[in-house]
């Protein structure tokens, strides 16, 4: 008898223990998946455009409709595709308030500001869509 109720306590243990194992894996997963969540991705196509080794993406639409606007770029390579009209992969920045409002900004700054009313896109992936934007 005594065997018996060593063993049941035993085997609740190591249950519990388990169970306490796969609800701590389960949050880490919860706060990758947040983490995740707040990186935006998107979706564009529109024409890439240069000025003064800053790449935009203007005219751009978003994958599921919306008005056109101005995305700055960063990332990939976009040199080769200035002028052609592409489709765009990446993560969103929107674009921030507070740099809208500084009097101290250089003025090729402002330039781009106006330019990516939109945000910026960290590119991941570009096809080009067309050899010109028409």
């Amino acid at each position: 008898m005594k065997r018996v109720l060593y063993a049941s306590v035993i085997a609740l243990g190591c249950t519990i223990a388990v169970a306490a194992q796969g609800g701590a894996a389960d949050q880490s997963k919860d706060k990758g998946e947040k983490k995740d969540a707040t990186e935006k991705s998107v979706t564009l196509t529109g024409c890439v455009a240069e000025s003064g080794g800053h790449f935009m993406l203007n005219n751009a639409t978003m994958e599921g409709g919306g008005a056109p606007a101005a995305y700055a770029l960063s990332g990939g390579t976009l040199k080769p595709h200035v002028g052609h009209k592409v489709t765009v992969t990446g993560a969103m920045k929107p674009a921030g308030k507070d740099s809208m409002k500084k009097d101290s900004m250089a003025k090729t700054d402002a330039k781009k500001e106006d330019m990516a009313s939109a945000g910026t896109v960290s590119v991941k992936e570009l096809k080009m869509v067309a050899p010109s934007c028409s």
